[in-house]
């Protein structure tokens, strides 16, 4: 008989999680249980989470997404709020006799900030903390948990050598292959030539381009450090003529890079340009006026749609991003996980889109 599995979901991930409990309850039956945990603060700003349900002797999984975009009534949830949030949930569980403690942060906090050291030669030298470091440590050495499950981490290398806890970033080839489906039936695009926005995602792109048997285009830029989410100068080598491109990064945050390199591609001389431009992203931010610009620039013609996956929880988007649901990837992950399974780090699951929502 398989053991209980309990997830807890916070304010953000509450619709993201039912989708899970439904996929995984016909997969497992009646030992999935759920609750959405009840969110306050104490008077002088401190978080407090309460849970209803006991935990004893269940495979407890905490699904929180800090990066949240959803409104909670009467608060102003922040970043640091939200981890708070799934820090204290998860030291919840391990206090009240949960069997074992599992972590589903849907995009892993602070993972930008993994190098202590920015700048070059010519630069002054900042001396940064290795902040993905600092949430590593408090996932495996403070609260001990079992799995860490996440998706597209930044940078993969930074949860590669994590000893106590078991990592498991999940890839996005999925989610590529549900966009060149859409761009198949949607644009009758048939093979567009994939592209990153910096050198950076070139690994991941040139890995991409092979397995799915596609070209792929070099993008370059410089950036000033100690202007966070700004960029220099974007430069770009290849062949983009009358190509269908489809330009591909792990996030989208103020959009600057994505920016740059969409007025780049638009501003080549005529018989230069590509002939249609797409983009897909996993974790879609769409932080400051990120949608404002891009609103613009779709406007313009300068590009037609943007693909992301909700593992970044928003209630409205525009018209042209198109919304991907991760709630089957987590939820097969989980599954494996009960059923003792080898997980599958690139499901070849087609998610269902997520219906589309207008400002």
């Amino acid at each position: 008989m398989r053991e209980p599995i309990h997830l807890i979901s916070t304010q953000d991930t509450k619709s993201m999680v039912t989708e899970m409990v439904e996929l995984l309850k016909a997969e497992l039956g009646d030992i999935i249980t759920h609750e959405n945990h009840v969110y306050a603060e104490h008077n002088n700003e401190e978080t407090k989470v309460v849970l209803d349900q006991s935990l004893r002797g269940k495979h407890v999984y905490v699904i929180a997404d800090v990066n949240g975009k959803q409104s909670v009534p009467d608060l102003v949830v922040k970043y640091n709020d939200r981890l708070l949030q799934l820090l204290l949930l998860t030291q919840n569980a391990k206090i009240h006799g949960a069997k074992t403690i599992n972590v589903i942060p849907t995009c892993f906090p602070y993972s930008r900030q993994d190098k202590p050291v920015q700048g070059g030669l010519k630069e002054r030298v900042a001396r940064e903390p290795a902040a993905t470091q600092l949430v590593v440590d408090m996932f495996q050495g403070l609260l001990n948990t079992d799995y860490c499950i996440t998706i597209d981490v930044h940078n993969p290398a930074t949860i590669n050598n994590s000893k106590e806890t078991k990592f498991v970033n999940l890839y996005t080839g999925w989610h590529v292959q549900q966009v060149l489906e859409r761009l198949k039936t949607e644009s009758a695009i048939q093979s567009p030539v994939l592209s990153g926005t910096d050198e950076g995602g070139l690994k991941k792109v040139n890995a991409i381009a092979k397995d799915l048997g596609l070209k792929h285009l070099t993008v370059l830029k410089q950036r000033d450090y100690s202007q966070p989410g700004t960029v220099d100068e974007i430069s770009v080598y290849g062949d983009f003529a009358g190509k269908d491109v489809l330009i591909m990064d792990d996030m989208l945050d103020t959009g600057g890079s994505l920016i740059k390199l969409i007025k780049k591609l638009n501003s080549l001389p005529v018989e230069l340009r590509p002939k249609s431009i797409n983009i897909c992203v996993t974790h879609g931010m769409f932080n400051k006026d990120a949608i404002e610009k891009l609103t613009e620039l779709h406007e313009q013609g300068m590009f037609q749609h943007i693909f992301v996956t909700d593992s970044v929880c928003r209630e409205t988007y525009p018209p042209f991003v198109k919304v991907t649901s991760v709630a089957p990837i987590f939820a097969n992950t989980i599954k494996d996980l009960a059923i003792g399974k080898d997980i599958n780090y690139n499901y070849g699951a087609k998610p269902v889109p997520k219906p589309e929502q207008k400002t």
